[in-house]
């Protein structure tokens, strides 16, 4: 398989995952792709890229993901998950910041009980074999080289963390601090960890995968929330053209 790693030649095929259809929109403008991207059915991008809309939560972007990689020619390298996502934490990121995920993290798959919450691997039933927890860790040099690229493109600061995936949005202060505190993350979205658990299972690795994401909202009391959904998606425009750029300068 192709080295896609910041320190190798380039390798060729990334395959572009979004969920919503405003998102797939979004990058689809960034990557020069006038056939919008249907769910399941990839379409082609230039220089060997592939957009494909999963549709939103973890079953379709898992699903979407082993249907695409099992209907390609060659392997793809590069796996990339592009969206919107809401803020959690203390220091929660504003609305507007760009995020490469550290690690994708699954946030309530589990046992809850009256003291603590035991994420599934903990629990004994890890996701794949081998797992020692809900999540993957992405390769920490391919996270750097990607933010570095990011912040001199987008002339802008690019923040490095973990990002929850969830199935139930945190519209309440309480849920917000709890996944917060028991996933570490910085950042809640619906698909990465998904993601990253199809490949796992189909290649056995997903060091070749990243989800980077843009703050559309803060999260908490739904009526306390603070939103940008359209200039996060016009940011998502311009993350989207400066990935492929990097990638077209290295091909």
């Amino acid at each position: 398989m192709p080295d896609p790693r910041p320190d190798a030649d380039p390798a060729p095929g990334v395959l572009c995952i979004t969920a919503a259809p405003a998102e797939a929109r979004a990058v689809a403008a960034g990557l020069g792709v006038s056939e919008p991207a249907w769910d399941w059915r990839a379409v082609d991008a230039p220089h060997q890229w592939r957009l494909v809309r999963s549709g939103v939560g973890k079953v379709n972007a898992a699903g979407c993901t082993v249907t695409c990689l099992s209907q390609e020619h060659e392997q793809t390298a590069m796996v990339i998950n592009l969206g919107v996502c809401g803020s959690l934490g203390e220091d929660a990121p504003p609305v507007g910041s760009v995020i490469v995920a550290s690690g994708s993290v699954y946030a309530d798959e589990g046992i809850a009980t009256p003291t603590t919450f035991q994420d599934i691997a903990a629990a004994g039933f890890p996701p794949w074999p081998g797992a020692d927890r809900g999540g993957v860790v992405a390769e920490p040099g391919l996270v750097q080289a990607t933010r570095v690229r990011l912040a001199a493109a987008l002339d802008a600061e690019v923040l490095v963390g973990p990002v929850a995936t969830i199935s139930t949005c945190s519209g309440t202060d309480a849920l917000a601090r709890e996944v917060a505190r028991r996933t570490g993350a910085i950042a809640e979205a619906m698909e990465g960890a998904a993601i990253a658990h199809a490949l796992m299972r189909v290649r056995g690795s997903a060091r070749d995968f990243l989800e980077i994401r843009v703050v559309s909202n803060t999260t908490g009391d739904r009526d306390k929330q603070s939103w940008d959904l359209k200039g996060a998606l016009a940011t998502l425009t311009r993350v989207a053209k400066a990935l492929h750029s990097a990638q077209r300068a290295r091909a």
